[in-house]
């Protein structure tokens, strides 16, 4: 039987059977590029006095042409083996549910032909104000050019200037084109005013002040250092960002049925009637009100990421290879990329209508939606609005190498906070593998950014890390063939002790009532304090977060309201590891050259401590249950190699 191919592609589709195995390899597939970068910069120096000025400037121009026709091969999931070796739609089964759980493919023009051109200057002032105090002053400014796509093949799509009136022919509202888009629009799409597909192409105001100070107290004591400084920085965003893009009306046409809306597929016809051709494009798609469409966007509003660093550092040396320091260290991120679902559904009432519904459930969400004819979780946004707050305590020992010994011990503690979570549940089951991509995605109320503030899913409160090398002493008298069994030999390791990470509980039953299937669990009346269990690691294997401390969500309608749990509320296994190298130099003499040959004993996790892996952390059926290691047990390797 053979599978009747997307438009434009004769490529096995990407094909995943649940829990099993995948066929047809990525949407990757066949991606070609040809990236071109041209810079030009010079900086000058100058000193006058207690002053070293420096100052700089370069600009940069960047040409990216690439082709992803891997999009265009389509995918097809099946829940489980029998389904695959079954392939019959509703009908044919008996069951009015299709074999296959998901069919989607795109078609279209995936060309592009990205330019982009930046700029930045920097003026810098290093002032010996006294022979004790010394500041570090400078000014950097960062141009981000807009991209642009060379033949206007750039469309987003704006939800704050889309309208529902479709009695009026705004079914094409919400599209916004390029500047130099080449075609006839349809009424209701917009120009974006310059070439890129955002408001602001270009942002001229990226001014970023940096301040240091290094001060010795003691006119007479080198030992003692206080150092201090703070910088406003801007990042350029990734590209990766833009491309998403790629799979917009009217270059890309893109079908997407799971469940009851793909009961009519079959193996053999995943697609139904299809997709047109390449030559058809470029072709608007209007919106229609009942509608439940999918696209990825771009935020209107789209800025350049800024973060703030500062900092407060001791730093002491008790003797002369010994270096203890001890500080603050404190970050604040603002418009950090992130990934946001704006087209929630919201809650009606005979008062308060909403495109002419009055009552919720969970089957009318998608008409109680912001933008009709995209599902409520059908705009995935890309946007800069994330938040994030580092606080950390770090303090190090260092001793550099003499005496044949050198070691470093470090110590943090710390923690982090955001609205940027990445460790969000797969919004859907399909082969791509779609997670919270593009920065991280909002746990819970899409239009409420402060509920997903919390722990960073990667916030862990202490970390202590010691490494370590020990040259053995050597022998330099006696038997020469003691000495040679006994000379050479270095003792290195590497150990690590932090805390678990912080972990979210979430449910496939919270938020439903909005269009959203997934969100923060929530917790029993009575339950706080009780969320982690209790005792050794390996007693809590199988529960280590108490199934009963969460109930269902709040009942709205015939579905739910989102979870009440935060971010963090229980943290993961602790970590405990160390490696252990034993080294051996043998030197060597060959055609009058000096050679080593070295023998390296390796040991991983020496002391074979247990270490897991994070449990899951969506209810249902495993929820709370640690099923695998993050470490291998104790491994042990024999190296070896010949430097010349």
């Amino acid at each position: 039987m053979g599978i009747e191919q997307p438009a434009d592609v004769a490529t096995l589709p990407i094909i995943g059977i649940s829990g099993l195995f995948n066929l047809g390899g990525t949407y990757n597939d066949d991606f070609t590029t040809a990236i071109n970068s041209f810079q030009v910069g010079d900086q000058i120096s100058i000193s006058l006095g207690r002053h070293s000025l420096r100052a700089g400037a370069e600009l940069e121009r960047v040409q990216d042409n690439y082709n992803l026709p891997g999009v265009k091969r389509g995918t097809i999931d099946f829940l489980s083996f029998p389904d695959f070796l079954l392939g019959e739609n509703g009908t044919q089964n008996g069951t009015g549910t299709s074999n296959l759980y998901s069919s989607s493919a795109q078609a279209g023009i995936t060309d592009r032909h990205f330019r982009v051109n930046n700029f930045s200057a920097f003026l810098q002032d290093d002032i010996k104000l006294t022979p004790q105090l010394t500041v570090n002053a400078g000014l950097r400014w960062e141009v981000f050019g807009g991209l642009r796509e060379q033949d206007g093949r750039l469309v987003n799509f704006w939800p704050g200037v889309a309208n529902n009136d479709f009695i009026s022919g705004s079914s094409y509202t919400g599209y916004v084109v390029a500047d130099n888009y080449r075609g006839t629009l349809p009424t209701g799409v917009e120009r974006a005013g310059n070439d890129s597909g955002t408001e602001h192409a270009t942002s001229l105001g990226n001014v970023g002040p940096r301040i240091g100070i290094a001060w010795r107290p003691f006119a007479n004591n080198n030992r003692l250092v206080v150092r201090s400084g703070y910088g406003l920085y801007y990042s350029r965003t990734s590209g990766n960002n833009v491309l998403q893009l790629l799979l917009e009306p009217p270059y890309v046409a893109s079908l997407y049925n799971v469940g009851t809306s793909n009961s009519g597929a079959t193996f053999q016809n995943p697609w139904g009637t299809g997709l047109p051709t390449a030559s058809e494009f470029p072709i608007w798609s209007p919106r229609t009100p009942d509608a439940q469409g999918y696209i990825q966007n771009i935020e209107q509003g789209w800025t350049s990421p800024i973060t703030q660093q500062w900092n407060l550092d001791l730093q002491y040396a008790p003797l002369p290879n010994l270096l203890w320091e001890a500080g603050y260290v404190g970050s604040r991120g603002e418009h950090l990329a992130t990934f946001r679902l704006p087209n929630q559904a919201a809650l009606a009432s005979p008062s308060h209508a909403i495109n002419g519904e009055t009552t919720n459930t969970v089957e009318n969400a998608y008409l109680r939606v912001p933008v009709l004819g995209f599902s409520p979780s059908g705009i995935w946004q890309v946007e800069t609005e994330g938040n994030s707050l580092y606080s950390g305590l770090q303090t190090s020992l260092t001793k550099r190498f003499s005496h044949g010994v050198q070691f470093k011990a470090a110590y943090t503690f710390s923690k982090t906070l955001d609205d940027v979570p990445t460790s969000s549940p797969n919004l859907f089951v399909n082969s791509t593998g779609y997670t919270a991509v593009w920065g991280g995605l909002l746990i819970a109320d899409q239009n409420r950014r402060r509920s997903s503030w919390g722990l960073a899913d990667f916030d862990r409160t202490h970390r202590f890390v010691f490494s370590y090398l020990w040259q053995l002493p050597q022998l330099h008298a006696g038997n020469a063939l003691l000495k040679a069994a006994a000379n050479g030999w270095q003792l290195t390791g590497v150990s690590t002790l932090q805390s678990g990470d912080a972990l979210t509980a979430y449910d496939v039953n919270s938020g439903t009532i909005y269009g959203m299937y997934y969100g923060p669990a929530q917790l029993a009346a009575g339950s706080k304090g009780t969320v982690a269990t209790h005792g050794s690691t390996e007693s809590r294997l199988n529960n280590w977060i108490n199934a009963n401390a969460f109930s269902t969500p709040a009942a709205v309608g015939d579905g739910n309201d989102f979870g009440n749990s935060g971010r963090g509320i229980v943290r993961g296994p602790n970590q405990n590891n160390s490696d252990f190298s034993v080294i051996r130099d043998f030197p060597l003499h060959l055609h009058g050259e000096e050679q080593t040959f070295q023998f390296r004993v390796e040991t991983f996790n020496i002391f074979n401590h247990p270490q897991f892996r994070d449990p899951s952390t969506t209810l249902g059926s495993g929820f709370g249950q640690v099923t695998s290691s993050a470490v291998m047990p104790r491994l042990l390797q024999l190296a070896a190699k010949v430097n010349f």
